[in-house]
């Protein structure tokens, strides 16, 4: 499974730097940690690679790496995860921005999510 991710990984690395100019890579670790009541469900941690970009006011970014879940009282399982998003400044202060995600599983059904909201800076 990791050298799956590992080439998929690659290949995804190779063909965006070749087919878009001036956009930015990144690498980003990131921890994401659940409670039912005072009990841990457990966490996953991702380690991905990303490209981001915009213009004006338009940013956009995706991202994809192996994520570890590590489920309270389960087996920890490495899985293929990312997640792709954007905003958009519908004023000097305010705006709007998107999320949508996924995770594969190897057992159970693959899961996804979905975020939108709105920002807006009161300075």
């Amino acid at each position: 499974m990791f050298k799956k991710i590992v080439g998929a990984l690659g290949a995804i690395a190779l063909s965006a730097g070749s087919a878009l100019a001036g956009p930015t890579f990144y690498g980003n670790i990131e921890n994401n940690a659940g409670w039912v009541g005072s009990s841990s469900a457990g966490n996953a941690t991702d380690f991905a690679v990303g490209i981001k970009g915009g213009s004006g006011n338009v940013g956009w970014y995706g991202q994809v790496g192996p994520q570890i879940q590590v489920p309270n009282g389960g087996d920890t399982d490495v899985v293929l995860s990312g997640k792709a998003g954007g905003s958009i400044g519908v004023s000097d202060k305010t705006s709007l921005y998107g999320e949508v995600g996924f995770a594969t599983a190897d057992e159970v059904d693959n899961t996804y999510f979905t975020k939108f909201g709105l920002t807006h800076d009161f300075n």
